[in-house]
């Protein structure tokens, strides 16, 4: 859990005051941490998570949500166009609609599919509510 958050504060000073998170006049910053989404594996299990993501948004109303990997579902990769792009937009709706921010990290499914590790990234860094500045990463597959 301390490489989670020490990668979180990472990316937050990285941004160079693109992000403007504090923590509330009760000195609390509140962190919700989802993981392994997998969006991709049908629209009735999408809109479930999507159901559910926007619910635990609004049961603990946090200061930033933290995603620990696996937003789509790679392993349902046969070749669709826009695959990664399809489930991440479905994926970011609910920080959208609740107006939060969040960070991400990309799991080994994440990239079972179309994009790259830095496209990923890209996505991610073009999104206003995410908190990742763009890395310097060395493309791969």
């Amino acid at each position: 859990m301390n490489l989670l958050l020490g990668l979180v504060l990472l990316s937050l000073f990285a941004n160079h005051g693109h992000c403007n998170l504090r923590f509330s006049d009760e000195n609390r910053f509140v962190i919700l941490q989802l993981t392994d989404v997998h969006y991709g594996e049908g629209d009735d299990r999408d809109e479930a998570n999507i159901n559910i993501q926007n619910k635990l948004i609004d049961l603990v109303n946090p200061d930033l949500v933290v995603v620990t990997g696996d937003i789509v579902s790679g392993y349902e990769y046969r070749g669709q166009s826009n695959f990664f792009k399809n489930g991440f937009d479905k994926f970011r709706s609910s920080f959208s609609l609740k107006k939060k921010r969040y960070a991400m990290v990309p799991g080994n499914h994440d990239y079972e599919c179309d994009l790259s590790i830095q496209e990923i990234f890209n996505l991610a860094a073009a999104d206003p509510f995410s908190v990742l500045s763009q890395p310097d990463i060395k493309q791969q597959r």
